[in-house]
């Protein structure tokens, strides 16, 4: 979690009272229920003069790229709690800059909402905030994608006005083309001499991958599987490029990197369990190995990754295998025990308790997936109990909401035909797109609707949700349970 905030949040030194300094929000903005801004950048805009473009004017469709794009030069400034002022150089004059303050506040956005939902647990040293915002001021990629990504997140926030729908969409396509073109420049001068572009501007490739990722990640905030394949598919490219250029370990340089690769491969993980894509295995054992650094959440995805590998194969799963699983799940179990140990009071219950339910519906997928039905029916009973029981104990949501659509996923997959589980799990994914956005839970609960309703009409097996999850990818409308 890192050290404790050195100052207040914004709001409470705002409203010149006493904050309690809990992260990733304080309770006193939660108490009042007001958005509490955090601990990190707070960043400030200066508007050029004379210069009056603006989404709202733009005439371009979505989708379209125009000469009036939208995207905008950044002669922002990125102020620290206790640091300078830091402003953007000339290195972005040839963006224009809107005289509409949505850019602003698509930044704000970024930096309050969304980057503490790309971690497992927010500080002030989350590298999605202290790294990327800086980067951001200098290479118009990167602020084009964050701003893609902002707007594309703020469009499907539920209780928008229609208006800042259609103005965060249309924003959201316009920074995407912006993006895209910056990153088109850059793969076409990779594609002419790999080697000599990573060797001769390491720092620009590197910022082709951040842009990607940030793209990526756009992909999946909005539930576009489409945009979240495309994006992916480039960065794929990008690290095997890179990899086959200069080495396995030649981009694992910083932490920052190597959080980047790790959530980059944690998404395909994820997607993976519904839709029976390939993980590339060789590049998996490099995000995660001895150089590759560990995160809490990561333990769990791993196992699952492990889990979805066996399920695809077909093979008969031996008892040597299914006690090998169970270890590297009790493993992950302890790892996150450690970090919830370092975390205050009332964060830390929330966590220990998203930790528990994620360890029990990973225990239910485990068996699921590689026992036979009548065994699986037998084990399951135990961890389906402690995860509803443990689900509904939950009050305080609002730190680890963005973690729950996996658990709150299998215990809709276990709900057989109890009416009362299946509202509870309705309820609870209304309640986790309010606080953490909508991504593609709506299709999600259609998904569950539709697997209760084989339920009800089978009379002797329970539907195997996993063949439904396939079935529905093969449909090409994937479930993506991020």
């Amino acid at each position: 979690m890192g050290s404790a905030p050195q100052k207040d949040c914004h709001n409470c030194r705002r409203r010149r009272i006493k904050c309690d300094r809990t992260t990733p929000t304080c309770e006193k903005c939660a108490s009042r229920s007001l958005e509490c801004p955090g601990y990190g950048i707070d960043i400030k805009w200066k508007q050029e003069p004379g210069i009056r473009r603006s989404i709202q004017h733009d005439d371009s469709t979505p989708g379209e790229s125009s000469s009036s794009s939208v995207c905008t030069p950044a002669t922002a400034a990125h102020r620290h709690q206790d640091g300078p002022e830091y402003k953007v150089g000339a290195s972005l004059a040839q963006l224009r800059e809107s005289d509409d303050p949505f850019p602003r506040r698509l930044l704000q956005h970024y930096e309050r909402t969304i980057a503490p939902r790309l971690v497992c647990g927010d500080s002030p040293n989350n590298v999605y905030r202290t790294s990327i915002l800086p980067i951001s001021a200098t290479k118009p990629a990167v602020k084009c994608a964050l701003l893609a990504l902002a707007a594309g997140d703020l469009s499907t926030r539920l209780n928008q006005l229609p208006q800042d729908v259609v103005l965060a969409s249309r924003a959201k396509d316009s920074y995407q083309n912006e993006a895209l073109t910056f990153i088109a420049s850059d793969i076409k001068r990779l594609s002419d001499e790999a080697e000599r572009f990573i060797m001769s501007d390491p720092d620009q490739a590197r910022t082709m991958l951040l842009s990607v990722f940030l793209l990526v990640m756009m992909g999946i905030r909005t539930g576009e599987d489409h945009l979240y394949r495309l994006h992916m598919r480039t960065a794929d490219a990008l690290m095997q490029t890179w990899f086959s250029t200069l080495g396995a370990g030649s981009l694992l340089t910083s932490r920052f990197e190597t959080t980047l690769i790790h959530d980059l491969c944690d998404a395909q993980i994820w997607c993976s369990i519904t839709t029976a894509d390939v993980v590339n295995d060789r590049r998996l054992g490099l995000q995660h190995g001895a150089n590759g650094g560990s995160t809490t959440m990561g333990a769990f995805v791993r196992t699952l990754h492990r889990i979805t590998a066996q399920q695809q194969s077909g093979r008969q799963h031996s008892a040597g295998q299914l006690h090998s699983l169970l270890a590297s799940l009790n493993d992950a179990r302890w790892q996150a025990l450690r970090y919830c140990s370092s975390l205050a009071s009332p964060v830390h219950k929330a966590f220990d308790h998203l930790f528990e339910i994620i360890y029990q519906a990973s225990l239910i997928y485990l068996y699921r997936a590689c026992l036979a039905p009548g065994p699986a029916e037998a084990a399951v009973i135990l961890p389906r109990r402690t995860l509803f029981e443990t689900l509904r104990g939950m009050n305080h949501l609002h730190p680890v909401a963005h973690h729950l659509a996996w658990p709150l996923f299998i215990a809709g997959t276990e709900c057989r035909n109890f009416s009362r589980d299946k509202a509870f799990v309705q309820q609870k994914f209304n309640e986790i797109m309010e606080v953490s956005g909508i991504l593609c839970r709506r299709r999600i609960i259609a998904f569950l609707q539709e697997l209760w309703s084989r339920d009800q009409s089978s009379s002797s097996e329970k539907p195997d949700w996993i063949v439904l999850a396939q079935e529905w990818a093969q449909r090409g409308v994937p479930i993506m349970i991020f």
